[in-house]
């Protein structure tokens, strides 16, 4: 590879280096330094890079080893251990306690960043004062075990404590996280209650993203010690989200996070208006023969109408794209499924007027009615609304027309109406697949450049992850092109009879 497509690359990818960066020295004029390092050596190692196709793979290595080579030059020559801090004593000078209580803080601080078995061992010797022999008894160890992680850990904690290590930014300012998951049979209770109400286990996958990180590299980052990190960790990887190499953990699954929308969206918003012109104006021009299908509500608002049938190219044209087969184990009961996270928050998104919030193509209800319903939201959310939520609203809308048909606030078609209305609109339905499909390719595109090596990204895996999205995009180039939203209206809601 040449330099000058080297730096083409880095200049794009330049922003997620330097977050990259940002959460290993959480210092900012740190972070700036390492990023520009790792930009240098990709840069000035180009040619040693024999196929441009594995420059992703490549680059984030050198960032990895360029960051090991950081660390080594910050560390200093000090010699510290837990037999050489002793306590003060009465005639000691506040100075000399100062020292010494810093010297402590700097001990306890390396401790919490042991590994299980190096920890307890240490704890056990230095702390419980016991001996060998009972250490390897209490901890199922052979003797020699216990010698090995004693010797260890004090060489370990005497090149920690010179070493000038600070929490990252992730240990006071988390990742926005939202885990979504796609499945087949029945989750555990364990599995449901994972990221829901707590902070950690999503910041430990994010953490771990873009390169494998030892549980201290996470502890460090998250400003959470090892023995509390350990059972999360755990978890993680016996639902197979982190992966274990060596004594290092890699986050398992797609993360979409603020660079992804804003690259997708920049580029579907300039290449795709005339594709959604036609959807629109194709609606729009069938508007009467739509009503002439003489469905309950074909009498109500024209942009409702048209709203409405927009929703059934979008649910339709979803539905003919083959769904791919889960291939992730999520619990022991042999339940298969997808997980993907979004490392963003509503306020990062890009400038999409309209989105998508809830999709429900089967929804039945008690009574045996079947609604169809895609809703749609101003502030560009992504995250699912509420099921039991919208089912609320949902079941109040269909009651109400239950109650006066004549005055229905929402189409409510028989299935052979439904039927001639896709025969109608079959052509903006193909319209939409197609859609649909080159805004997929965008993405799968992006997550391949992004997601680190070893995570599966195929067209498939990010039309699942990427949906909501996607029909949000469709639905603003739509109205752009023509469309109006129906606000205050409920759109997107077919009950059929």
């Amino acid at each position: 590879m040449t330099k000058d497509k080297a730096a083409l690359l880095v200049s794009e990818n330049l922003k997620t280096l330097y977050a990259w960066s940002l959460s290993r020295v959480s210092n900012k004029e740190d972070a700036e330094d390492l990023c520009s390092d790792v930009s240098l050596a990709v840069i000035e190692n180009a040619h040693r890079l024999r196929f441009d196709d594995a420059f992703y793979g490549w680059f984030w290595q050198v960032a990895r080893n360029t960051y090991a080579n950081f660390l080594k030059n910050r560390s200093k020559n000090a010699s510290c251990d837990l037999e050489s801090i002793a306590e003060p004593e009465d005639s000691d000078t506040p100075e000399a306690i100062a020292v010494q209580k810093e010297s402590y803080r700097a001990l306890y601080r390396e401790i919490a960043l042991l590994a299980k078995n190096h920890r307890e061992c240490s704890v056990d010797y230095y702390f419980n004062e016991l001996s060998v022999k009972e250490i390897a008894a209490k901890r199922g160890l052979t003797p020699e075990s216990v010698k090995y992680y004693l010797f260890k850990t004090r060489k370990i904690l005497k090149e920690g404590i010179a070493m000038e290590r600070q929490f990252g930014e992730k240990s006071f300012n988390p990742t926005p996280f939202d885990f979504n998951v796609f499945f087949c049979g029945s989750l555990t209770k364990e599995f449901l209650e994972l990221f829901r109400k707590r902070k950690l286990p999503g910041q430990i996958l994010s953490a771990a993203y873009y390169s494998p990180m030892s549980v201290s590299e996470l502890c460090l980052e998250l400003g959470v010690p090892t023995v509390y990190l350990e059972d999360e960790i755990k978890v993680l990887c016996d639902y197979q989200l982190l992966k274990k190499t060596g004594d290092k953990y890699q986050t398992q699954i797609i993360l979409l996070d603020e660079g992804f929308f804003h690259e997708v969206w920049n580029k579907c918003e300039k290449e795709y208006r005339r594709e959604a012109g036609a959807i629109a104006n194709g609606l729009s021009s069938k508007l009467e023969k739509i009503r002439d299908i003489g469905f309950v509500g074909n009498d109500l608002d024209a942009d409702l109408i048209l709203w409405d049938s927009f929703i059934i190219s979008l649910t339709d044209a979803y539905q003919r794209i083959p769904a791919p087969a889960f291939s992730q184990k999520l619990c022991d009961n042999n339940t298969v499924g997808f997980c993907y996270g979004i490392a963003c928050d509503k306020e990062s998104m890009p400038e999409i007027r309209r989105g998508a919030d809830s999709l429900a193509n089967t929804y039945n209800r008690y009574d045996g009615q079947v609604v169809l319903y895609l809703l749609f939201s101003d502030n560009r959310g992504i995250k699912n609304m509420d099921t039991e939520r919208v089912d609320l609203m949902v079941d109040a809308l269909v009651d109400a027309y239950r109650q006066d048909s004549a005055n229905s606030a929402i189409p409510v078609v028989s299935a052979e109406e439904m039927e001639k209305l896709r025969a109608l609109i079959s052509e903006e339905i193909e319209n939409t697949e197609k859609l649909i499909r080159l805004c997929n390719g965008v993405c799968t595109e992006s997550l391949k450049n992004r997601a680190p090596e070893g995570i599966d990204v195929n067209e498939g895996t990010t039309l699942l992850a990427s949906l909501m999205f996607i029909f949000s995009m469709i639905a603003t180039l739509c109205e752009d092109e023509g469309l109006t939203y129906p606000e205050d209206k409920h759109p997107g809601i077919i009950a059929i009879r």
